[in-house]
C-alpha cells in the first residue's frame, strides 16, 4: 500500500468532493437549502447560503447571491443533513443510514 502525503490526500478528496457537488447539482431533486455550505469558486469566497445569498463571515458583512456556478460543499455537516433531507424527501420515506456523502449523492441521482 502506498503512503501518500496529507496535501496530496487532501487534494484527491477535494476532488471527489467537487465531482460530486456537481453531479447532485444535477439531479432533479437537488434544491439549494438555507444553511448550505458553498464552495468559493471563481472569485466568491466561500460561505454559508442564507435567504438565496451567501454569507462570507468577512469581517465586513459581505452577502454575495447565490450564482448557478455554485457548489455546495459537502465536507460541512450542515449541508450533508441537507442533502439527506432532500434524499428522504426524493424517495418518500426515512433514509436511516447513509455513510457518506457519495452515498447520499447516489441516493439522490436515485442509484440506491
Amino acid at each position: 500500500m502506498e503512503i501518500i502525503g496529507l496535501d496530496k490526500y487532501e487534494k484527491r478528496v477535494a476532488k471527489k468532493l467537487r465531482a460530486l457537488a456537481k453531479r447532485a447539482l444535477a439531479c432533479d431533486g437537488w434544491e439549494w437549502m438555507p444553511g448550505m455550505m458553498v464552495q468559493s469558486v471563481a472569485g466568491v469566497p466561500h460561505g454559508r447560503l442564507r435567504d438565496g445569498l451567501i454569507d462570507t463571515y468577512a469581517d465586513i458583512c459581505m452577502c454575495l447571491p447565490c450564482r448557478l456556478d455554485s457548489l455546495p460543499d459537502l465536507s460541512d455537516p450542515t449541508t450533508l443533513a441537507c442533502l439527506h433531507y432532500l434524499v428522504q424527501e426524493q424517495h418518500h420515506r426515512p433514509v436511516l443510514v447513509c455513510l457518506d456523502a457519495e452515498d447520499l449523492v447516489n441516493a439522490l441521482e436515485g442509484k440506491r
